[in-house]
């Protein structure tokens, strides 16, 4: 997306690329105390609560923004306008409904799955869920590259099966959604394939406190270790261990 200078045009340009993202929901806002400034925020409806946003950093930033003058406000959002993404390291793509971080010592990802999501130069997933959340850390190792083992989370949809959703309360003069969290807590399990680069690797599944409830069967590929996982494993987190290095792949 290219900026404009012009607030208008930014605006309809990012409310054409999320109008089939549900979750990511757009306000526009006034800010300043005298000079009222026009702005908007963007944000994922699930990942902030009514009473979440208040303190949060994003939260934080607008009550101080609300507060200044118009030169104050520049000058704050010029100082706080470099983050990770500027890195490419983060990458937020509303028009495809995903959320990506690459960094050396950690892979992330969110949202509606690619054919094949790399997590890093060893490990790639395919997932079969209609949504997918995947987190890649190393054991023992600071970095990805150095380390023979690893932790992956992967859950598709979660949540409590008996939550609701209402119109909340206004804040910073906007509505908000508010959120009541009711019933069991559910989350659904990775279905599809890791494919690691290695000639040999272990894959266990783990409960939440970290102990093994079974282990997944290898398989050798062009691609490296593929291992099928169906769901049926009541798990959501996985242990990895590369045993033998495969340079060739």
């Amino acid at each position: 997306m290219r900026i404009s200078l012009h607030l208008s045009e930014n605006q309809n340009e990012v409310q054409k690329q999320i109008e089939n993202c549900a979750d990511i929901l757009f306000r526009p806002l006034l800010i300043g105390e005298k000079e009222k400034t026009e702005a908007f925020l963007i944000y994922i409806e699930v990942a902030v609560s009514n009473l979440m946003l208040e303190d949060s950093v994003i939260g934080k930033l607008l009550n101080r923004l609300l507060s200044m003058d118009t030169k104050e406000i520049y000058g704050t959002l010029e100082n706080n306008s470099l983050g990770i993404s500027d890195t490419k390291e983060l990458v937020f793509d509303p028009a495809h409904a995903r959320f990506v971080i690459h960094t050396p010592y950690c892979g992330y990802f969110s949202g509606s799955p690619a054919e094949s999501l790399r997590l890093s130069e060893k490990i790639a997933i395919q997932s079969e869920n209609e949504r997918i959340t995947l987190a890649l850390l190393p054991v023992g190792k600071e970095k990805l590259e150095q380390a023979e083992e690893f932790v992956i989370t992967a859950m598709g949809t979660t949540g409590m099966d008996k939550t609701t959703y209402q119109e909340g309360a206004q804040m910073m003069g906007f509505p908000f959604t508010a959120v009541h969290f009711q019933g069991k807590l559910y989350a659904e399990t990775l279905e599809g394939r890791i494919y690691v680069k290695a000639k040999e690797a272990v894959l266990t599944a783990l409960d939440p406190t970290g102990n093994e409830i079974g282990r997944i069967e290898g398989k050798e590929t062009e691609k490296g270790v593929c291992f099928l996982l169906s769901g049926n494993l009541p798990s959501v987190q996985y242990n990895l261990k590369i045993k033998k290095e495969c340079p060739n792949i």
